[in-house]
């Protein structure tokens, strides 16, 4: 399985339930969240336009408001 990055803010409700979707579900992620410094350098970096944002480690951008069942088949 891909290894999948969650850009996140503190204030995006949409990125709390997300989160806790992907938790539900099992699938290992690391938030960032943008709220920080070398947080909004490293979105700037993978052209984060949106929250949340999942980047699937080969490079692969995947919008937030994918069904859950979308991305766990995007990531395998």
């Amino acid at each position: 399985m891909k290894k999948l990055i969650v850009f996140t803010g503190s204030s995006c409700q949409s990125c709390h339930a997300y989160i806790a979707k992907l938790k539900k579900h099992g699938i290992e992620f690391r938030e960032i969240s943008v709220d920080t410094f070398d947080g909004a350098m490293m979105a700037a970096k993978h052209h984060v336009r949106s929250l949340p944002t999942s980047v699937a480690v080969s490079g692969s951008s995947l919008p937030g408001n994918l069904p859950i069942e979308t991305v766990i088949k995007l990531i395998k």
